[in-house]
């Protein structure tokens, strides 16, 4: 090699190793697992450099030095991987990965899109989100900041939720009957027929006996006094299901008189009020009694069907034991667009920080139709999924209104101006919708937060589908860790690429920034998970959320029965020493302290707890 051509080759080098090193003093490298181009092109457009996997352009990652740098040239595949190999001692300080790669943080915390929590909780599964609808009454949220609506759903796979299910499929086809009736009261004589009706009376009597049961248990909770009530059998109720779906499907006559049949409605009616006042939920409910399985662990709408027989949901469970089933209340009463059925996708961002968490909402979102008209008698996925790799395999039915597109999308500004010819209030959408949006979120956030890692740096994007009720108000759907942004309709070809470039805005820019923009993602609730660095122990801690003003730690006297087994000195110790945990409760500190001091026997526990009545006594 010539002298000239060795020093060139020598410079070019040098040139490339000081911006590995200058990228590693200033923690601008990363890695990707997946191919976003947006997220790479923002972070190279900030001067990060890209460190690559194994995997990617594996044959010229086997080249030498020399033959890569022959070939560079200014941002092509060879100068790629040239810049990866001289940063192949350096760790990343950004990562893109998939759900199921192991997270390698080593001597560094990178900024990593994957936050792990528990399986009870992972809301972006079908079974976590039942754990955080049941969590997040434990939670005491705020009014008008946190809310979790969502349908009643049920792990079919759990014997005790099953029990549940069949309970609420029972009462929810009682209350679906005097809906129907009330619905069709004007033409009642079509459904009556004192001589040759072939349901018995005794169906409705049955219906409204058991809304009574449910009003009364709502407005009197069950005490020590209270009459039991009479035990309805397995085969009563099959009966009474049989005999309901005869009436509201097969629409055979009931054998009853009108002054008869008007009154239960009339009485009917009423008792539904009452027990709607308690359970918002049911305004969603028609009376097909409808019921959607979903596979637990699954998504893009694989293997979901929906039936309104009970022996039917059951049996499928039963077949599908490995696929975790959950059942889910069906919405038959939803806002539909020109007899359609739609959801809105909605783009939610969580940030772990140093000692906060915070959750960001995207201020733009998009609506997914159904290429069919709904219709509840027609129980086939093209007409009640909405998602887009569903509904890309279907033709557009003819018989759908022509002013929705043929694509099945609509962004937000067509939905506002559909809103306006409605003659929606304007403000509908941000004072109902978008505030819906908000504190469903945050419930659900909020609901899984204990049993989350709360590792700094780590983010995650989320797809969180909502559908409307008819009046506007969002009812969470389900959520998801990987949503599809990929550029599959001129609606996603806009908004995807601008979620992920103002994902980097708030994650990389904002955090050396303080000032700097986050361009649609607004943050809409922010959680400290952490202990400030110099707390006092003897006059409180700083918890997370409003500061509470704690009483002074005091040392618990042990009673004589327990300071045998251990002694006083050690059980001090460990009451004065430093909390380490990250996010600690009132009652998380309590149960610490009593289980610590209370013995295994009877007892020892009889002793402490008496000893724990007296004024004062175990303040922490």
């Amino acid at each position: 090699m010539p002298k000239k051509q060795e020093n060139h080759t020598k410079t070019l080098l040098n040139i490339y190793r000081n911006r590995s090193l200058d990228a590693y003093r200033n923690k601008r490298i990363f890695t990707m697992f997946r191919k976003y181009s947006t997220i790479r092109k923002a972070l190279l457009k900030r001067g990060w450099l890209e460190k690559l996997p194994r995997d990617h352009y594996a044959h010229l990652q086997t080249l030498p030095e020399e033959t890569l740098l022959q070939y560079a040239k200014r941002g092509n595949v060879y100068e790629t991987v040239l810049i990866s190999r001289m940063l192949d001692k350096f760790p990343a300080f950004f990562v893109w990965q998939t759900r199921i790669q192991r997270d390698l943080y080593g001597d560094v915390k990178p900024y990593r899109n994957c936050i792990r929590r528990s399986p009870m909780v992972d809301f972006t599964t079908k079974v976590g989100l039942i754990g955080c609808m049941e969590q997040v009454h434990w939670h005491g949220l705020e009014e008008g900041v946190a809310k979790m609506s969502y349908p009643r759903a049920y792990r079919l796979y759990e014997k005790y939720d099953e029990k549940n299910f069949i309970d609420d499929f029972r009462l929810t086809q009682c209350q679906a009957l005097i809906r129907f009736l009330i619905n069709n009261q004007y033409h009642i004589v079509d459904l009556i027929d004192i001589k040759e009706g072939t349901i018995r009376s005794e169906v409705v009597k049955f219906a409204i006996d058991s809304l009574k049961r449910q009003t009364d248990e709502s407005q009197s909770p069950l005490s020590l006094d209270s009459e039991p009530q009479p035990v309805t059998t397995d085969e009563e109720w099959n009966a009474h299901l049989a005999d309901c779906s005869r009436v509201i499907s097969s629409l055979e006559k009931i054998k009853c008189n009108h002054s008869k049949i008007m009154q239960w409605i009339e009485i009917g009616q009423e008792l539904l009020s009452k027990i709607e006042v308690k359970r918002i939920d049911l305004k969603w409910d028609g009376w097909k009694n409808l019921w959607i399985l979903k596979p637990g662990y699954k998504s893009r709408g694989i293997g979901i069907v929906i039936r309104s027989s009970l022996d039917e949901i059951l049996n499928w469970s039963s077949a599908h034991t490995d696929s975790h089933y959950i059942v889910q209340k069906y919405l038959e009463r939803p806002l539909l667009i020109y007899q359609t059925k739609f959801d809105i996708r909605q783009y939610m961002l969580i940030s772990i920080r140093e000692s906060t968490v915070q959750i960001w909402l995207y201020r733009d979102c998009y609506l997914r139709f159904s290429s069919q008209q709904f219709c509840l008698d027609d129980l086939r996925e093209c007409v009640h999924l909405t998602n887009n790799s569903v509904q890309k395999k279907y033709k557009t039915n003819t018989t759908r209104d022509p002013r929705l597109p043929k694509s099945n999308m609509w962004c937000l500004d067509q939905f506002k101006v559909y809103m306006k010819t409605q003659n929606v209030v304007a403000d509908v959408w941000q004072a109902r919708v978008y505030a819906g949006f908000r504190e469903n979120l945050i419930a659900v956030v909020l609901a899984s937060l204990d049993r989350t890692i709360l590792c700094e740096n780590c983010f995650q994007l989320y797809g969180c589908d909502f559908m409307l009720d008819e009046q506007y108000n969002p009812i969470l759907i389900e959520i998801n860790s990987s949503p599809d942004l990929s550029p599959s309709t001129e609606v996603t070809a806009r908004i995807c690429p601008m979620v992920l470039e103002d994902c980097i805005k708030v994650i990389v820019d904002l955090s050396r920034n303080s000032r700097a923009l986050t361009g649609l993602f607004e943050m809409i609730f922010e959680v400290n998970y952490k202990f400030k660095p110099n707390y006092n122990v003897k006059e409180g801690l700083n918890i997370t959320g409003k500061s509470i003003d704690l009483c002074p730690r005091r040392s618990l006297t042990i009673p004589p029965q327990t300071s045998k087994k251990r002694k006083r000195s050690d059980i001090e110790g460990k009451q004065t020493g430093k909390l380490d945990q990250k996010h600690l409760s009132h009652s998380v500190i309590f149960r610490s302290v009593f289980k610590r001091n209370v013995g295994k026997t009877r007892k020892s526990y009889k002793c402490t707890a008496k000893y724990l009545q007296k004024p004062g006594a175990g303040c922490i």
